[in-house]
């Protein structure tokens, strides 16, 4: 008869140790049943800790071992069940530079032999109190689980086994742990991989979002205006940002299960993958319990390829370049594979004055012109090239409170000479308290 199977309980039946085994055994049964039917991958590294320096000197150990096995059976090392042995990582080939082990409880035997040396378990007589009354503690017999760590090409039908850590020989000498191991586990928080992963990926989605925000207009101080041109780059924002908010979650949550946080990152692939054609869903890895390294460091390429993806855009920067000699004076290149006469230059002004009459002096006493002009332009009080207040600014140039935009006359011969010799000065007098400009092409 099974040893999941119910045990009939009637008048009279003579009891043995045998009849409280098995119903241990149903009711063991039953839970894991019900529990690999809500998770299947419920099992793996709960905790660790590594005898670090018993590795740099060739001595595999654990502090802290705590592991729910595929079977259901859960061992907690050393709180209430015994360590692995060490193992003697000096005894390894010299050739052999990386090897996984896994921590391993012998398979139950249906016929007894299951509490000696070579069973699962071993038995402890632990002196135990009444919890309810002041009777006299008495010698109560508790089955400790005893693991064994056996290399992962050891393991075998002998044993059920789970691969815990991976080591590699350290360049100074003994062994030391491969960070990028990530063993099977029920929580992130037991793969310290998975924890670095979650900190990278947030920081770059964190960085393509601020870069993304800066390109949209603010209709005020907190509000973004939304364009009919913007809509990709929205729609990127909106997936980048969800995206960013659930994986901080995870990696503000150790004790969720890495099949969530997988879970969460296709999410975040699907969606970007709206915006290339490099990839289709049959690119996407399945998650693969047993193989968490492997599975989580395919879907990380992927959304770090992702997000890096560029959406087209109907403006740039051109940078200013202060000149070092003189203060008032600011250069900036213009690359004729991108600034040509049909491309619309603008400059962002903003400065601690109030707006009309900064309006009106911008396009007084800011001059602008070629490099070799404008100094003879400046000592002889002659205009630039012509600047006009925009009080509509192109869709395309992402607007900002308190910001005013001045368009250069692309018919001033002074901006075509600018235009041919591929560079242009700007030159900004004294009197502008929190001048700051910016130069904007518009193509």
């Amino acid at each position: 008869m099974s040893v999941a199977s119910k045990i009939m309980w009637s008048e009279g039946l003579t009891l043995g140790p045998q009849h409280f085994q098995c119903q241990d055994r149903y009711h063991e049964t039953r839970l894991q049943q019900i529990a690999s039917a809500l998770n299947p991958y419920f099992w793996g590294v709960s905790e660790v800790q590594w005898d670090l320096d018993g590795l740099a000197n060739n001595r595999l150990s654990a502090n802290v071992l705590s592991v729910i096995f595929p079977d259901g059976e859960i061992y907690e090392a050393p709180t209430t069940d015994l360590l692995p042995e060490p193992v003697d990582l000096s005894r390894l080939p010299a050739n052999l530079d990386t090897l996984t082990f896994c921590v391993a409880l012998a398979l139950v035997k249906p016929h007894g032999g299951n509490a000696d040396e070579n069973g699962r378990y071993v038995c402890h007589d632990i002196e135990t109190s009444d919890l309810y009354s002041e009777a006299l503690a008495i010698e109560v017999p508790f089955l400790k689980k005893q693991a064994r760590f056996i290399a992962s090409a050891e393991a075998s039908g002998q044993h059920i086994s789970v691969p815990v850590v991976r080591v590699r020989r350290a360049p100074q000498g003994g062994f030391e742990l491969d960070p990028t191991f990530v063993p099977p586990s029920i929580t992130i928080g037991a793969a310290p991989a998975l924890g670095r992963m979650l900190e990278g990926l947030v920081s770059v989605m964190t960085a393509k979002i601020d870069t993304l925000q800066r390109t949209h207009r603010k209709a005020s101080s907190e509000v973004y205006e939304v364009g009919a041109g913007d809509i990709s780059s929205w729609w990127m924002l909106n997936i980048l940002s969800t995206a960013s908010a659930q994986l901080m979650h995870c990696a503000r949550s150790p004790g969720m299960h890495p099949e969530a946080m997988f879970r969460q990152m296709l999410a975040a692939v699907g969606g970007l993958m709206t915006f290339s054609d490099r990839y289709k869903t049959a690119d996407l890895p399945a998650y693969r319990h047993e193989m968490l390294g492997e599975v989580f460091a395919e879907l990380e390429s992927l959304l770090r390829d992702l997000v890096d993806t560029v959406i087209g855009t109907k403006y740039f920067i051109i940078p200013l370049i202060a000149d070092r000699g003189r203060r008032a004076y600011a250069q900036a290149v213009l690359d004729p594979a991108k600034v040509t006469f049909q491309t619309q230059l603008c400059l962002s002004v903003t400065a601690d004055m109030p707006g009309l009459e900064l309006v009106a002096t911008v396009p007084i006493r800011l001059k602008v012109a070629a490099p070799d002009d404008l100094e003879s332009i400046v000592g002889s009080a002659l205009p630039g090239v012509p600047l006009a207040h925009m009080p509509q600014v192109p869709p395309a140039i992402p607007v900002r409170p308190n910001t005013y935009y001045f368009s250069l006359s692309t018919k001033s011969p002074l901006y075509e000479k600018a235009l041919a010799t591929g560079a242009l000065a700007i030159y900004t007098p004294d009197g502008i308290p929190g001048l700051k400009l910016e130069l904007i092409a518009v193509t």
